[in-house]
């Protein structure tokens, strides 16, 4: 059964392509107020942004907030799989936001298009990367008050059952 998404307006979609696209700004110190608790599976570090299970390893995550306060943000890192089979990561969820999806941006015919994405699967001793311009979280209606230097947790669930969590730094849309 195929499904469908609805389509975005054009000027939100123009904002997410440029959200997406511009490089990545220098990390600013989340507020402890905003920080999520530790859980037995994610002790604090001093690097949030990396957790580990079963050979799967989430890097440098970080999320955009997208420009004019718009009810999205969009997610970035690196995914690395140490285990000898390919794993998928089939759907996202986060209790800092009514809606995760995985999408991907791509180009065709010079026009940018933004698509969900049934699933993103990390090869066997491999890494995939969630960037501006490419593969990443779509983050949607947040919790309200969330803004740059906040940090959000995200669960990913995988194609094997086990589910691996992250913390997500939120920057500015300008850099």
């Amino acid at each position: 059964m195929k499904t469908s998404t609805p389509l975005l307006s054009l000027p939100l979609c123009a904002a997410l392509s440029l959200t997406a696209c511009n490089e990545a700004p220098a990390p600013a110190a989340a507020p402890e107020a905003r920080a999520p608790a530790a859980t037995p599976a994610s002790p604090p570090s001093a690097d949030a942004g990396t957790t580990t299970a079963c050979g799967v390893q989430v890097e440098e995550a970080w999320a955009r907030v997208a420009p004019g306060g718009m009810p999205m943000h969009g997610g970035f890192m690196q995914v690395v799989n140490t285990c000898d089979q390919p794993v998928a990561i089939m759907a996202a969820d986060s209790p800092f936001y009514g809606h995760v999806e995985l999408h991907e941006t791509r180009t065709e015919d010079g026009v940018s298009k933004m698509r969900k994405v049934d699933a993103l699967t990390v090869p066997a001793d491999g890494r995939i990367e969630l960037a501006p311009g490419g593969l990443h979280l779509m983050l949607m209606d947040p919790v309200d008050g969330l803004g740059p230097g906040d940090t959000v947790k995200v669960r990913f669930s995988l194609d094997n059952g086990e589910r691996v969590e992250t913390v997500l730094e939120l920057r500015d849309p300008a850099g």
